[in-house]
């Protein structure tokens, strides 16, 4: 899912709308590498909680909330949005668009869960 929004980043238009890679921009680049970076850090921080450590979890808590925040957050109000009425008289969006979406908001769930649980496993009783 990340590496989609990346590929979008850098002027890929596959699974887009033709509207919507029409008005690629370098704002629309940046938006879609900044979900992209999101995401990969959503990714990273649950992996590396998981993989466990006795050390300090400042980069590993740090990576994990952000990206999962970011990621879940956007995800889901894009989703939203993609599902919804077209206000505008648009293409709409696309099934590889959509399933992006939906994918960037299980990302950000399942990191969010892995950080709960390392969370839990280090509160004391």
């Amino acid at each position: 899912m990340g590496a989609a929004h990346l590929y979008w980043a850098f002027g890929g238009s596959a699974g887009l709308s033709a509207q919507r890679a029409a008005v690629y921009s370098a704002e629309t680049g940046v938006v879609s590498a900044a979900h992209a970076v999101c995401a990969f850090a959503a990714a990273a921080g649950a992996l590396l909680l998981a993989r466990g450590g006795t050390g300090r979890a400042d980069l590993r808590l740090a990576l994990a909330w952000i990206g999962s925040g970011a990621t879940f957050s956007w995800g889901t109000w894009m989703l939203s949005a993609a599902v919804g009425p077209q206000l505008d008289s648009g293409d709409g969006t696309t099934v590889a668009l959509t399933l992006t979406y939906a994918g960037q908001m299980i990302t950000g769930l399942m990191s969010a869960g892995v950080l709960i649980r390392f969370l839990r496993s280090r509160r004391t009783a």
